[in-house]
């Protein structure tokens, strides 16, 4: 029995040696102590490794290794051994995954490294602040994220001295509460956002949900990994507001692609007036899914912020998609400085309209804590439509005249930036009115959505404001190819990567730059994107992952290709985990 519990001893020596050698390689020689696998412990992090070893590991590798020691026959005992030893190595890969998951998954153990991260800091509203950029050489100058607690006693925010390693200390500092909790919008009887004292609920609102929105600071850790490198927080230090102001129209298309418009891969041109759009204004080649921004929900969260949803498919599991997992997310990257938040800042009105349910998929918490609290609209808010609904929501056809009758009321106010999602184009969704055109209901549906498209453009145009706005219609995702009943099986017939999501962007500030149109890109670089292409400058051109395709700068996919950057933002990072906890 003592050669067993000695075998034992040696596999969990074995894990555990293996385990800290990946949290040396991956997050610096600080997270290499004995306090740090302590800390797991109390917190309950490790706790799936232990169950699953005792109940499923450990029982048949002892029943194994007694029949080993007790059989008569050499083969049996050598075959009982062999099982033994896979029993165990099993064991050290089950541990090293789990305990993965534990420090940089789902259970993200962070707050316990109080070391700060080289190349992040934030500002007074808890907000990451981009590090200083010294601009005859382009390197980045250290930056310093301060370790904030919250005192129940005094309701002050205080900070305690951190050395960076560099001989440098950060002093102490002293914040009200009232200095760190961002202004509040409120609506008028137009349904215009606007502003209230700072620190006070919107009106209708409750203290309690008030405080849901608090910006609080947040210990970031020190992360060498692929994420960490190439992470660049927004700030205000980096992003500098254009003299005038352009309105931005951001229109997401559901599934729209770019492949639509080949007649040889379609069998005709689905839409030909978003052709002709896209080669009569700005639109660039080679947009594509990203890694884990191929839903709906993932790639609103991508053009605004920069970050991929790798989060939440690593909530995701066997009983829980992804949508099920975004809607148990309350507090959405608190401390993220997104597009909605910078265009609040600089004096923007605000309103997102879709047809779909806000609830779905965790929108509605994301977007009230990302600019557009009160003025976000979904099915549920839309109640004078509910018997119009298809399965999926409020129809196209319906939604386009809400969208224009806020507008009509928002633009009183400018400048404004307002978004509307479509829905009619979901894959296994064909409203019952779609004219009948070709062979297939769901050409029926992407070409009625591109007539749609055309009647909204043309009544847009004859709005005051359509001169000073910019509008971006973009394809959320890929049209996801299912199977026959779905409606996209003509899809299945032409190779993934080459298809692409249709984009374009029209009266844009950045139409008479020389551009560069053969661009490869994602969804997290529409955040910088959208910002340039109403006027804005940004230091570097690079937000979160996302760059400025209206830019010289290289979009991740370029300088690594899709293949390999999806290989390296699966890896784990202790900063994107801390970015969503």
């Amino acid at each position: 029995m003592y050669r067993f519990a000695v075998a034992q001893l040696f596999c969990i020596a074995a894990a555990v040696a293996l385990f800290y050698f990946r949290l040396w390689k991956n997050y610096g020689p600080e997270a290499v102590s004995t306090d740090f696998f302590i800390y797991l412990l109390q917190k309950n992090l490790l706790f799936p490794v232990i169950k699953t070893s005792l109940l499923y590991v450990f029982p048949p590798s002892l029943f194994l290794y007694i029949i080993t020691a007790t059989g008569k026959e050499k083969a049996t005992r050598i075959y009982c051994f062999t099982l033994t030893a896979c029993a165990n190595f099993l064991f050290i890969i089950l541990f090293l995954n789990l305990a993965d998951r534990a420090v940089a998954g789902g259970n993200i153990a962070v707050p316990y490294f109080t070391t700060v991260s080289d190349n992040i800091k934030q500002d007074n509203a808890g907000r990451q602040v981009a590090p200083e950029t010294d601009n005859s050489s382009g390197d980045r100058k250290s930056g310093i994220i301060q370790d904030s607690s919250i005192s129940e006693d005094n309701k002050k925010i205080s900070g305690e001295g951190t050395d960076t390693g560099a001989g440098t200390a950060v002093s102490t500092q002293t914040v009200s509460i009232s200095e760190i909790q961002p202004e509040t919008p409120d609506i008028n009887e137009d349904g215009i956002p606007g502003k209230i004292t700072p620190g006070m609920p919107a009106s209708g609102q409750t203290q309690q949900e008030t405080k849901k929105h608090e910006k609080k600071p947040k210990t970031l850790p020190r992360d060498r990994t692929f994420f960490g490198r190439n992470y660049v927080p927004a700030s205000k230090d980096i992003i500098e507001p254009p003299a005038k102001k352009k309105n931005i129209i951001l229109i997401f298309m559901e599934s729209m692609e770019q492949t639509f418009s080949e007649g040889k891969l379609c069998g005709a041109n689905l839409i030909p007036f978003l052709s002709e759009t896209a080669s009569d204004n700005i639109t660039f080649s080679n947009y594509t899914d990203g890694y884990a921004t191929n839903w709906t929900q993932a790639a609103l969260v991508a053009a605004t912020s920069g970050l991929p949803s790798s989060y939440l498919t690593a909530k995701a599991d066997r009983k829980k998609d992804v949508n099920s997992a975004a809607e148990e997310i309350d507090d959405w990257l608190n401390g993220v400085y997104t597009l909605g938040e910078i265009l609040e800042d600089n004096g923007y009105a605000r309103l997102f309209v879709q047809g779909g349910s806000l609830a779905f998929s965790g929108a509605k918490n994301y977007l009230e804590a990302h600019g557009f609290r009160d003025c976000a609209f979904g099915a549920d808010e839309l109640k004078e439509y509910r018997k119009k609904r298809t399965s999926w929501g409020i129809a196209d056809r319906d939604i386009y005249p809400v969208f224009e009758d806020k507008l009509s009321k928002i633009s009183k106010k400018q400048p404004f930036f307002a978004v509307l999602t479509t829905i009619d184009t979901h894959h296994y969704n064909v409203p019952k009115d779609t004219p009948k055109v070709f062979d297939m209901r769901s050409k029926d549906v992407i070409y009625n959505a591109d007539s749609m498209m055309k009647d909204f453009l043309n009544r847009f145009y004859l709005q005051n404001y359509s001169k000073d706005t910019v509008l971006i219609i973009v394809g959320d995702h890929l049209r996801m190819a299912g199977g026959p009943k779905s409606g996209s099986g003509f899809l299945k017939e032409i190779p993934k990567e080459q298809r692409r999501i249709y984009n374009a962007f029209i009266n844009s500030s950045r139409d008479e730059l020389p551009l560069n149109l053969q661009r490869t890109f994602t969804q997290i670089d529409l955040f910088p994107t959208i910002l340039e292409a109403a006027g804005f400058n940004i230091k570097g051109h690079r937000l979160g992952l996302g760059t400025s395709v209206f830019s010289e700068e290289k979009t991740l996919a370029e300088q690594y290709g899709q293949d390999e950057l999806k290989k390296k933002l699966r890896r784990n990072s202790p900063l994107y985990g801390a970015l969503w906890e």
